[in-house]
């Protein structure tokens, strides 16, 4: 759960979405948190038409990237407003996505202590036409088991997962915006406060209050 509740993550580790420019943290975006149990947030962004601001340092940005098929990336405007991401996450485990034109649910299911299968369901609308859901197809090869940007979080998992066994009696706090659960007042997504409310509300339910 912890992926998609640091927003500021893909612009460091997924290079499909910061060299095509699908997600780059110098875009238009804001975190929103609920007030009252800080465990469901929701993160948007608009994509950014004009120059990579901010982006041209970042070691994942490769500017020579191309795609035989450049329609995997492209989109087609469908709602009002100018969102081209949005991620909402629901406490304990349900996340929805739009990711351009691709409309997600993904679930994790725990099936032990070192051990969890993530599913993810794609969905359209019943009078989508036959374009739409082509494009809809297209675009979720970007997500999922083995799409161009998940294959990066697969390989991510594994590796912190690995290094949480080998130092099981020992904590490492890594902290970005301080220590509580609140988002920015500006809304922006450099923020680890949605993470930070995720686990305060499951030991406030599981444990009762804490200090």
């Amino acid at each position: 759960m912890e992926n998609i509740k640091d927003p500021y993550h893909a612009s460091l580790l997924h290079v499909f979405l910061i060299s095509f420019g699908l997600y780059r943290i110098d875009q238009k975006g804001v975190t929103i948190t609920d007030e009252r149990t800080r465990s469901h947030n929701v993160f948007a962004s608009v994509r950014n038409t004009g120059e990579a601001t901010g982006t041209m340092e970042m070691k994942s940005y490769r500017p020579d990237y191309t795609l035989n098929d450049m329609r995997l990336v492209k989109a087609a405007p469908e709602y009002n407003d100018e969102i081209t991401i949005q991620i909402q996450t629901i406490f304990p485990d349900l996340v929805l996505q739009q990711q351009d034109n691709s409309l997600q649910l993904r679930y994790v299911i725990p099936m032990g202590p070192n051990e969890f299968e993530l599913l993810w369901t794609y969905f359209g609308y019943e009078d989508d036409d036959e374009e739409t859901t082509m494009r809809r197809l297209r675009q979720a090869n970007l997500t999922g088991p083995s799409g161009f940007v998940s294959v990066d979080d697969t390989e991510v998992l594994e590796y912190s997962c690995a290094g949480i066994q080998a130092n099981p009696g020992n904590t490492a706090v890594l902290e970005l915006g301080g220590r509580g659960a609140a988002p920015p007042e500006d809304g922006n997504m450099v923020t680890e406060g949605p993470i930070r409310g995720f686990y305060e509300y499951y030991r406030t339910i599981m444990y009762g209050d804490q200090d």
